[in-house]
């Protein structure tokens, strides 16, 4: 229910072997509602990916920082020390985050607004957003779970009559739905990676493409904002780059942009 609503406060945590490097890759993510007092952090199971990433990454240090973590942020039934005392407090993570600064640090705390019976669906969206490849492919982040999200955030944040399911479909015999949003200013279409079918991103980006072709009298000047799932993977935002290049030089596109779900969703929070 909407007036159940409250804030979920999380910070992605990320291992950095060399800060000279700039070099970073996501291995946790901490959550606090303050409302339920409530305070988790997640890490990655598997260490084959992060031995890839930095082979000289000492797994018995990764680990014993997990557990370091866990003590700093799982909320315990009993607080014996009195070490959770600002659990309510708004200000938890970021009076706690600061002290990471070198090999695990943590990014600037970001909130949702989330509701007690959406509450456990959006950890496991944002688990699986930034923890992306800890997960099989069949459970990984979807376009479907990523446009549920995205739509639950629309309703929470009293955003209904700006932002609406798209109805605009392709001009075929079986027609399309072309986007998944649109605002009286925007067109959105929301399009997640997936690496367990082959060429799954260039095949959905050539689709998308011709589908625009089919309704290109219908955009007017909205512009066009494809929302992708959060995370770090060059090669896959170069992709995005490319064919949003692709998209740009189409002579009835206004206007292109690319977004992050998390930012997007931000930007939302602060409408």
């Amino acid at each position: 229910m909407v007036n159940d609503k409250f804030k979920m406060y999380y910070s992605v945590c990320q291992y950095v072997p060399d800060p000279i490097r700039h070099e970073a890759m996501n291995v946790g993510i901490v959550f606090h509602v303050p409302q339920k007092q409530y305070s988790k952090f997640y890490h990655i199971r598997g260490t084959k990916r992060l031995t890839a990433f930095d082979d000289e990454c000492n797994i018995d240090f990764v680990k014993l920082m997990y557990k370091s973590l866990e003590s700093v942020f799982n909320m315990c039934d009993i607080d014996i020390n009195n070490d959770f005392e600002d659990i309510s407090k708004s200000t938890f993570l970021s009076s706690r985050i600061k002290y990471y600064a070198n090999t695990f640090r943590f990014l600037d705390v970001s909130s949702i607004y989330t509701s007690s019976n959406s509450l456990r669906e959006d950890i496991e969206v944002l688990k699986k957003t930034y923890l992306y490849y800890d997960y099989k492919p069949n459970k990984r982040i979807t376009d479907a779970k990523l446009t549920s999200y995205i739509r639950r955030q629309v309703k929470l944040n009293n955003l209904n009559d700006q932002i609406t399911v798209s109805n605009l479909k392709t001009k075929e015999l079986v027609p399309e739905k072309v986007f998944t949003f649109q605002s009286e200013t925007e067109f959105i279409k929301i399009m997640t990676k997936d690496y367990s079918k082959p060429n799954y991103l260039s095949d959905k980006f050539k689709i998308f493409i011709y589908n625009l072709g089919t309704v290109k009298n219908e955009l007017g000047d909205k512009t066009l904002r494809i929302i992708t799932d959060d995370g770090n993977d060059n090669q896959y935002d170069k992709m995005i780059y490319e064919f949003a290049d692709e998209i740009k030089s189409l002579d009835f596109v206004n206007e292109i942009k690319l977004d992050k779900a998390q930012s997007y969703i931000n930007r939302l929070a602060n409408k």
